[in-house]
């Protein structure tokens, strides 16, 4: 079974959580956490997703010690709003894991990508991977790749690191055709559509994306900007270069998961122009609908996509309006699209929960 712990429910679980899993932090808007501990759960693994690190003060954890904490994304337990009090929530931090170690509890870190996105704090963000790698039990990366670059940045051998793949969205409700999609989006039935659907944050290179996109030539095309702000400033640029190209529409909100479909199924080609990425959840999104994908070759990606037809060179100045420019001239689209998701599917949950119960 598995449990969502907010703040104040982090008292009431005390005494319950012996032989289970902590997976933490649990994030509303990614959905990773919560299909990782349902097909957990179906390998008979029982789990608590937390929110934050205070919703289980460490004092608790140390009182019931769960049998596994299973880390993932670790900004939220070192970066603060200044650097002399990330640096003291980092040690607090990396304390805390030692005592938990030292009670025995086993401790596992999935690696999602090797620097934070924003690159705040470098120092900090370095000290807490080595600290968390040392005191981890064992490391997980989604790729060949990422372990290729986390084991001699942080000093492990390799067997301490196991590569599981993150799992697909193909139960995702998918159930709208083109047209409808198209329509309650307000787009032209006729129009050729780019679609970038993730969280709006600058890592992802979406304002690049639209500065690209205003200088292809075309009434018919259309490109559609999805996804929760997590910077207003940024959002506010976002809108101000979209304001004078009505070919681009920005909605910047929550999506949920049973409206993925209508942005999906109403375009031509998902675009993910990341600036720096490892891996990348949104692409096996896009993937899991039969999209083609327009990327560029780092971190994981290569090793991920079904079909690498439309990935472009980062280092190209031209190279995302030359990857969009021809993706407007293409006939195989849906050959591309069909091929990425016969990979997704590959990428099974209930085959990434026994590896990952292996791993515990």
């Amino acid at each position: 079974s598995t449990n969502v712990l907010n703040h104040a429910d982090g008292v009431r679980y005390v005494g319950a959580m012996k032989d289970i899993t902590v997976l933490m932090p649990h994030y509303r808007a990614n959905p990773y956490q919560r299909l990782l501990a349902d097909a957990l759960a179906r390998q008979g693994v029982r789990t608590f997703l937390v929110s934050h690190w205070d919703a289980i003060d460490p004092r608790t954890l140390l009182r019931v010690r769960p049998q596994v904490l299973h880390l993932q994304w670790l900004e939220p337990y070192y970066s603060r709003s200044n650097a002399f009090s990330s640096f003291c929530t980092t040690v607090a931090f990396l304390v805390a894991l030692l005592s938990l170690r030292i009670v025995g509890v086993r401790i596992v870190w999935t690696v999602h990508n090797v620097h934070h996105h924003e690159r705040r704090y470098p120092a900090l963000n370095a000290l807490t991977n080595h600290g968390v790698a040392m005191l981890s039990h064992a490391v997980v990366t989604h790729s060949a790749s990422i372990k290729h670059v986390v084991c001699p940045d942080m000093h492990l051998r390799p067997d301490k690191v196991a590569i599981i793949p993150a799992g697909n969205f193909c139960n995702y409700r998918n159930d709208i055709g083109r047209a409808q999609a198209r329509t309650l989006l307000g787009l032209p039935a006729n129009a050729f559509v780019f679609l970038f659907l993730g969280h709006l944050r600058r890592y992802k290179g979406v304002d690049a994306l639209i500065e690209t996109f205003k200088t292809l030539r075309g009434e018919e095309l259309r490109l559609v900007v999805a996804g929760e702000r997590a910077d207003d400033t940024y959002m506010r640029r976002l809108s101000a270069l979209a304001r004078h190209d009505d070919r681009v529409m920005v909605r910047g909100g929550f999506i949920a998961d049973d409206e993925i479909q209508t942005f999906m199924n109403a375009c031509d080609v998902v675009v993910l122009p990341y600036v720096a990425i490892d891996s990348s959840g949104s692409l096996l999104l896009a993937m899991s609908f039969g999209k083609p994908c327009i990327c560029p070759v780092i971190g994981s990606i290569p090793e991920t996509i079904g079909d690498a037809r439309l990935l472009y060179d980062p280092h190209d100045k031209q190279g995302l309006w030359k990857a969009l420019s021809g993706a407007t001239q293409r006939s195989d689209l849906v050959e591309i699209g069909t091929r990425n998701l016969e990979k997704a599917r590959t990428f099974d949950w209930d085959i990434v929960a026994v590896q990952t119960k292996d791993v515990y």
